[in-house]
């Protein structure tokens, strides 16, 4: 796929997921390819099996890939304005 229709798909495959009260949210900055394989190929296969009504299911890119310089910066930054 091209990088503009990976960002198409990327749009529209967060608004399907949106309507279902999915969001799926990236920490970092990644581009449209990483994103929206991740969703495709990793997301889809998780179970979640608890869907009430009203509820939005919240997932992050991080817990399943973690930063370790984003979380020690993070954590550097809170400790320092503490």
């Amino acid at each position: 796929m091209t990088d503009e229709s990976i960002e198409e798909a990327l749009n529209n495959i967060s608004e399907l997921l949106l309507q279902k009260n999915i969001i799926v949210d990236f920490s970092r900055e990644d581009d449209s390819r990483t994103q929206y394989q991740f969703i495709t190929d990793e997301l889809f296969d998780q179970k979640n099996d608890l869907m009430l009504p009203g509820m939005i299911t919240h997932f992050n890119y991080e817990a399943f890939h973690p930063d370790h310089k984003l979380d020690t910066e993070a954590i550097t930054s809170e400790f320092l304005s503490g």
